[in-house]
C-alpha cells in the first residue's frame, strides 16, 4: 500500500513534464553596440578618484551626485532629482537623492537602466559601483542628443537612466523609485548594472522582494546578449537557490523592488548572487575586459527591449533551467503530491490502533518525554555553542578587513607607502550616541612593512621606531565629538616613546553583516604627523 501511494506522485510529475516551456530570447538589435570599454574604465576611475567617499547623506555624496549630473547634462539629456529620506546604519535618518536622466522616445512607456552610485565608505567602491555608474554614463552617451545635426533617431520607448542613492545599504533608492516615483506606472522593464568589472563570470540576478521572478523571456534575452558579446555563458542561481528565493524572497540587488511590484527587471553583474565585500575595492582591481563585455551586453539588451519589450514584460513564478522553464504552479503540485504517502501512513497507523484497541494516551506520553529530552539536548547544545560566540562578541579590530597604513614624502620627488601588519584593539561602539564610544589601539612597531626589506630594517632600527626599546604605538580615546559629516576623537598618541594629545577625525559609513552573521563597523580615519616632533634630529 505504502509503495502504491508513491504512484500518486507520478501523476503531477507527468503533468509538469508537459508544462515545461522553452522561452525564446528577443531578437538581437540590428546595430552592433558601440559601447566604448576604454572610456568606461577611465570614467570609472575618474569617478572613484574624485569621489572616493559616497556614503548617503554626506556632503561628499552630494558632490558625487553633481559629478554624475554634469555628465548627463553634457549628453543633452533632461535631468531631474528625486529627494527622499531613509535610515542609514550609524547615521540615522538622512536625505538621499536619486538622479534621473531622460532620453525621450516615441512612446511614453519607460525602459529603465539603473546603477547605484553610493558606497559604504569601507573602500573607494571602484567595482561596486563605480563600474556600474561608468557603464550607465557610457550607455547614456550612446543615446546623447547633440545640439547640431545629425541627430540620432528617437528610440521607440523613453529611456530613463537612473542613478540611485542608498544602493549599498539595501537598494534604498530603487525601492523608493519603484514605490513612490511619479514615473513608476510607466516602467515596463528595468536593467540594473552593478559591480560589472570584477573577475567573476557574468551573472544574472532576477529574484524579487515577492515570490516571483522577472519574465523568463527577459532572463533568456539577457543570457543570449551576454553570450554574444562576451563569448561566455552567464551564470545564474541554481534550481535549489531559486526555490529558496521563491519561498523566502530576498535579493541584495536593485532589480528586486521592481520585480516585487510586477515589473520585469534584471541585474547584470560579475559579483555572483551576493555583492562582494567592499574592502579592497580599488580602481587598480577593475577588470577592463569584463566591464567592456558586460557593458556591450547591456547595450545590446537595451536595444532588444526597445524593439520588442512587449514580449518580455511582467513577472511570474518558475524555476529557470537555462533553455527550459518549469512553471511555479507545477512545482507546488508536485510538493503537495509528495505529502500523500506520509498522509497515507498516518491514516493507516491510526486505523491499525483502533482495530487492535490500543490506547493512544501512553503513546502520546512517550512521545512527549522523548520530545522533552531532545528539546533539552538542543538547548544544551545551543548553550555550549553560544559561550564562545559571546566571548568572541567583544568588539575588536578585524585584522582581515582593517588596514593601518601611512604615506611619507621621500626626497620631495616621490612618496613611500607602507602599513603595520600586526595590531590589536577594541572599539566600544554606541550606535545610539557615537560620542559615548571608545577606542583603544595597540600597533606592533616591528610589523612595519613598506615592501622593501632593507628600508623596513632601517625603520625598525634606533634611527626611527627603535622597536627593541619601543615595541608599540598606542592610541586611546578620551573623548569623541561631532564635527561636520563626521566625528573627532581626542586622546594621547604614543610613537617612539613620545606621547602627544591629538585630534583624530573619522567618518562612520555604518555597519555591514558578513556571510557568517558577524557585524562589522565600517569607519575611516587619517591624521598628518610631523616627523620632526618625533625625531628632532631627522633631516
Amino acid at each position: 500500500m505504502y509503495r502504491g501511494t508513491w504512484l500518486l506522485v507520478g501523476i503531477p510529475l507527468l503533468i509538469s513534464a508537459f508544462t515545461v516551456s522553452h522561452p525564446q530570447p528577443l531578437r538581437a538589435p540590428t546595430l552592433q553596440p558601440d559601447f566604448d570599454g576604454a572610456t568606461a574604465v577611465q570614467t570609472a576611475k575618474a569617478f572613484v578618484n574624485n569621489n572616493p567617499y559616497r556614503v548617503p547623506g554626506t556632503a561628499r555624496a552630494q558632490q558625487a551626485t553633481n559629478w554624475v549630473a554634469q555628465r548627463f547634462g553634457q549628453y543633452g539629456l533632461r535631468t531631474q532629482r528625486e529627494r527622499f529620506h531613509a535610515k542609514i546604519p550609524g547615521r540615522g535618518t538622512v536625505q538621499l537623492e536619486n538622479l534621473l536622466a531622460f532620453r525621450e522616445g516615441r512612446s511614453n512607456q519607460i525602459i529603465v537602466v539603473l546603477a547605484h552610485r553610493d558606497n559604504s565608505g569601507a573602500s573607494p567602491g571602484a567595482n561596486d559601483n563605480g563600474s556600474g555608474t561608468a557603464a550607465l554614463l557610457e550607455l547614456a552617451r550612446s543615446y546623447a542628443t547633440p545640439q547640431a545635426p545629425p541627430r540620432p533617431p528617437e528610440p521607440n520607448h523613453t529611456i530613463l537612466f537612473l542613478s540611485t542613492d542608498g544602493g549599498a545599504f539595501g537598494g534604498l533608492g530603487a525601492a523608493y523609485f519603484a514605490k513612490h516615483s511619479p514615473y513608476r506606472d510607466r516602467v515596463v522593464a528595468v536593467v540594473d548594472v552593478d559591480s560589472i568589472a570584477g573577475n567573476g563570470r557574468p551573472h544574472l540576478v532576477f529574484a524579487g522582494d515577492e515570490p516571483r521572478f522577472a519574465s523568463a523571456a527577459l532572463v533568456r534575452t539577457g543570457a543570449a546578449r551576454i553570450a554574444e558579446q562576451t563569448g561566455t555563458a552567464a551564470s545564474r542561481p541554481g534550481a535549489l537557490a531559486q526555490l529558496l528565493d521563491l519561498a523566502f524572497p530576498l535579493s541584495l540587488y536593485e532589480q528586486a523592488p521592481f520585480v516585487g511590484h510586477g515589473v520585469a527587471a534584471l541585474t547584470l553583474t560579475s559579483a555572483g548572487d551576493r555583492p562582494r565585500s567592499a574592502f579592497g575595492d580599488t580602481p587598480e582591481r577593475l577588470n577592463a575586459n569584463r566591464l567592456t563585455g558586460i557593458g556591450r551586453a547591456g547595450q545590446a539588451l537595451l536595444g532588444s527591449l526597445d524593439d520588442e519589450v512587449e514580449l518580455a514584460e511582467g513577472t511570474s513564478s518558475y524555476v529557470y533551467l537555462g533553455a527550459r522553464v518549469v512553471r511555479g504552479w507545477s512545482i507546488v503540485l508536485i510538493l503537495f503530491a509528495a505529502l500523500l504517502p506520509a498522509l497515507a501512513v498516518i491514516v493507516d497507523l491510526f486505523a491499525r490502533l483502533r482495530r487492535r484497541h490500543l490506547p493512544l494516551a501512553p503513546a502520546l506520553r512517550s512521545l512527549r518525554s522523548r520530545l522533552l529530552f531532545w528539546l533539552f539536548a538542543v538547548l544544551l547544545f545551543d548553550f555550549v555553542v553560544a559561550v564562545p560566540r559571546l566571548q568572541s562578541a567583544v568588539p575588536h579590530l578585524d585584522k582581515a578587513h582593517t588596514r593601518i597604513g601611512f604615506t611619507v614624502s621621500h626626497l620631495v620627488i616621490s612618496h613611500v607607502s607602507g602599513a603595520f601588519r600586526d595590531f590589536n584593539g577594541t572599539i566600544n561602539y554606541d550606535p545610539g550616541d557615537v560620542t559615548k564610544s571608545t577606542v583603544d589601539v595597540h600597533i606592533m612597531a616591528a610589523s612595519v612593512n613598506t615592501g622593501d626589506d632593507k628600508r623596513d630594517g632601517h625603520l625598525k632600527s634606533p634611527d626611527f621606531f627603535d622597536v627593541q626599546k619601543f615595541s608599540e604605538l598606542t592610541f586611546k580615546s578620551t573623548k569623541i565629538g561631532k564635527k561636520g559629516d563626521g566625528f573627532v576623537e581626542y586622546g594621547p598618541l604614543t610613537i617612539h616613546g613620545v606621547t602627544k594629545d591629538v585630534e583624530l577625525p573619522f567618518t562612520i559609513a555604518g555597519t555591514i553583516k558578513d556571510g557568517m552573521g558577524k557585524t562589522h563597523l565600517v569607519a575611516q580615519s587619517s591624521i598628518t604627523i610631523n616627523r620632526k616632533r618625533l625625531w628632532p634630529n631627522l633631516e
